[in-house]
């Protein structure tokens, strides 16, 4: 027991070389080289899912002008601008390219390359938590890898890429743990505003997973008395944050930032041993909603056997009390387990009980109205912990030999799913909805594209609703292609009143029989009301309007 001695062989660049190694290697392995070329766009035009939004946001705020908020693009919600945030662009990776966009290639994405950097910063950040933990390099970079083993990374992958990103939870975990025992206000305030700030500058749903973790160091701080260092250094990295998402364009306009779903998209409490047909070796379980694929958060065979072994450990070999920040741990693992699985809290096919918030704290958890994804937090830290008291309780050579047995089971279990998602992934190619030849004459007359209802209905639907989600991003490309601009888009989170307000001013002008004469509008139905000023078309299954014929004379007016 604890016969494992530190590995002081191996030296921490080269520590982290291999780490990094490891990760960037294991992904190149499943999808490959052709992902990270920058210039190949193929594979996320043809997904028609998440990834090609945030594509286009990105082509979008390439082209866009420089705002104060730097944040903010332009071309979409036309005539308004519209945060990056809310196209779930990458801003750590956006901001960067954008600011190199005038020596980029013509085409250039950077979603795969995202990927490809999120895999080593994920083995190589939870390789050196290890490392700090056990002191032992060897089972440390083993763990690292172990980790990219974690099913939910290759759900997200190039879908919603940015929610792959996991190494910032290790990261926020690793700032935790590090803290020192005499720990200055300044050092604090830097620690946690960094980490703060990359969770704004990848995707919101982390910040909440982040914040929750640094109030359990703030209450650490307390707890020894040292209120200065805690609060403040709390009150910085909120500040930091903020000051992120304003420049980002965050608070811009009023786009509405809750959705409708709390309590459907959550984790059921079977989330980490449901593998949801994703696992070979166990059993399905039922969920209460098809929703709760959101919530998904399988820990896989070869964790969930590490886990009952430490289990076993833990209650009838070592009957050692936790520590402080163990117990810590435990309270932030609960914390937002029960974010996760709340308000309705599920088993399998049943709704045990709903927990009854008042109506101001439903509307603020709507924002993050999917939440099982706060699962993924509790299960890292199950891992963490696991393999630490394995690492301590075994020998070196029990420890080295387990693990692998242990990493093996694991592969077994999830292997071909990770390479069927690599190969899904490999195997998209675009293909445009659009193959109208009259398109080329539309991108030389005219350049705005206005999206409107039969009757010029504002609504909060999205244009996909009325079109399919594969027209519009269709439409979109072509816009982005041909320097055109769009009233309307596939959007996360917009600012419906601003966007119902120009389409009521276009409506307007169709009625009052005054088209503006730059603009092609698109249309869900024959809009018979304001027939007589626009020239109306089938073109490619959508129902076209223009200020003036076509000189294509094979097509016939509606």
């Amino acid at each position: 027991m604890g016969n494992i001695r530190k590995n002081k062989n191996i030296d921490q660049k080269l520590f982290i070389l291999i780490t990094c190694l490891i990760g960037g290697g294991w992904f190149l392995f499943l999808y490959g080289i052709d992902v990270v070329d920058v210039t190949n766009d193929r594979w996320i035009l043809g997904a028609n899912s998440d990834i090609t939004q945030h594509y286009l946001g990105w082509r979008y705020y390439r082209m866009s002008d420089w705002h104060l908020m730097f944040g903010l693009l332009d071309g979409i919600t036309y005539p308004h601008s519209l945060s990056i945030i809310y196209m779930d662009v990458i801003p750590l990776f956006a901001v960067f390219f954008k600011i190199l966009s005038p020596i980029l290639p013509e085409t250039f994405q950077y979603f795969g390359l995202y990927g490809f950097v999120s895999f080593m910063a994920q083995s190589c950040l939870a390789a050196l938590l290890m490392d700090k933990m056990t002191g032992n390099k060897s089972l440390s970079i083993l763990f690292g890898y172990f980790t990219l083993t974690y099913p939910v990374i290759y759900q997200r992958m190039f879908d919603h890429t940015a929610l792959a990103g996991h190494w910032i939870i290790f990261l926020s975990i690793y700032v935790w743990y590090t803290k020192q025992k005499y720990a200055s206000l300044k050092r604090e305030s830097i620690r946690w505003g960094i980490v703060m700030s990359l969770a704004v500058f990848l995707h919101p749903y982390y910040i909440p997973m982040i914040v929750v973790m640094m109030c359990c160091s703030i209450l650490e701080e307390m707890i020894d008395g040292k209120w200065k260092v805690g609060c403040f250094s709390g009150l910085f990295a909120v500040m930091a944050a903020l000051f992120w998402m304003y420049c980002l364009g965050a608070f811009y306009g009023e786009a509405v930032v809750t959705d409708e779903g709390l309590g459907v998209f959550s984790l059921n409490l079977n989330g980490y041993y449901n593998p949801q047909q994703l696992g070979k070796l166990f059993k399905s379980w039922p969920n209460q909603y098809a929703e709760q694929a959101e919530g998904f958060a399988y820990l896989g065979a070869g964790w969930l056997v590490a886990l009952l072994l430490t289990a076993f450990i833990l209650l009838f070999v070592v009957r050692k009390a936790f520590t402080r920040k163990r117990k810590l741990a435990l309270f932030y693992m609960v914390i937002m387990t029960m974010l996760a699985l709340s308000p309705v809290i599920t088993w399998n096919g049943v709704i045990l009980f709903r927990i009854n918030y008042p109506e101001s704290i439903n509307k603020f958890l709507s924002i993050f109205r999917s939440s099982g994804r706060f699962g993924w937090p509790v299960a890292y830290m199950m891992m963490t912990g696991t393999f630490s008291v394995l690492v301590w309780f075994l020998k070196r050579r029990e420890a080295v030999c387990l693990v692998i047995c242990l990493i093996g089971l694991q592969l077994i279990d999830l292997y071909p799913y990770m390479k069927f998602r690599a190969y899904e992934v490999t195997q998209r190619n675009s293909e445009s909805m659009l193959l109208s030849e009259v398109w080329e004459e539309v991108a030389e007359d005219y350049q705005h594209i206005v999206f409107l209802t039969r009757n010029g209905e504002a609504d909060d639907k999205l244009v996909s609703e009325y079109l399919g989600i594969n027209k519009v991003f269709s439409i979109m490309k072509y816009a982005a292609d041909n320097g055109m601009t769009l009233n309307d888009g596939y959007v996360s989170r917009r600012d419906i009143k601003a966007i119902n307000q120009t389409k009521e001013q276009y409506w307007t002008g169709l009625l009052n029989g005054d088209p503006k004469e730059d603009s092609i509008y698109i249309f869900c139905d024959v809009p018979y009301d304001i027939e007589v000023c626009l020239h109306l078309y089938y073109i490619d299954e959508l129902v076209v309007g223009v200020p003036k014929p076509f000189k294509n004379k094979l097509l016939r007016e509606i």
